[in-house]
């Protein structure tokens, strides 16, 4: 038992590390990025919602952005609108108003319950052995 939760766990952590990059960028855009005007080449809206998204320009180049219904049927191809953005962070666009500092802190919170799980298994094993 005590195996399979540090397994459990352990992948917890994994996760949690390979989203906190994207999610500090997130951050970092929301708190002082700046508002930079991008043109939508085409929009995917009449999918699920993990899948809703739509196509823009910016600099040049394609980039992609999930959004919510209501957004997303706002959306036009051809037409123009203003996305956060700093040039530290190349492939990070945010809506204004989207970061949200709970999902950041649910994030924290599985890390830490990962961490917790990891400690307590490794434990619980080594007591087993000897």
């Amino acid at each position: 038992m005590h195996r399979f939760n540090l397994i459990g766990s352990a992948l917890m952590l994994v996760l949690c590390c390979a989203v906190f990059p994207r999610k500090k960028a997130e951050r970092e855009v929301a708190l002082a990025g700046q508002l930079v005007p991008v043109q939508v080449l085409r929009t995917n809206c009449n999918t699920s919602a993990h899948f809703r998204s739509f196509h823009f320009t910016f600099r040049g180049r394609e980039h992609a952005l999930k959004v919510g219904r209501a957004d997303c049927n706002d959306l036009r191809k051809g037409s123009n609108m203003l996305l956060q953005h700093l040039d530290a962070y190349p492939d990070v666009f945010l809506l204004p108003g989207y970061y949200s500092k709970g999902e950041n802190w649910a994030w924290v919170g599985l890390f830490v319950i990962g961490s917790y799980g990891v400690i307590s298994s490794w434990r619980h094993l080594r007591k087993e052995k000897t």
